[in-house]
């Protein structure tokens, strides 16, 4: 049985992503996530880092936006030819 992508576990390590890539914005290196989150590697702030940024260019905010851009592109691109 798999577990649920809302269990108390999922959610408490999502949040702990976001605050990973939080501190790494505001210039924490891997080691300051890793001691300050309690990870037990740099590694593992890398990874929760990576994992943070992957899920956030898939919001449906991004996602339109990214349509929005290639909008812009292709009008550009049918003035300039």
């Amino acid at each position: 049985m798999t577990e649920s992508r809302t269990s108390p576990r999922r959610l408490k390590a999502v949040e702990r992503q976001r605050q990973a890539l939080a501190l790494r914005v505001r210039g924490a290196t891997l080691q300051q996530i890793a001691d300050t989150l309690g990870y037990k590697t740099r590694y593992g702030a890398q990874v929760a880092v990576e994992t943070a940024i992957r899920k956030s260019m898939t919001t449906p905010e991004v996602v339109h936006e990214r349509h929005l851009d290639l909008e812009r592109i292709d009008i550009a691109l049918f003035h300039v030819l």
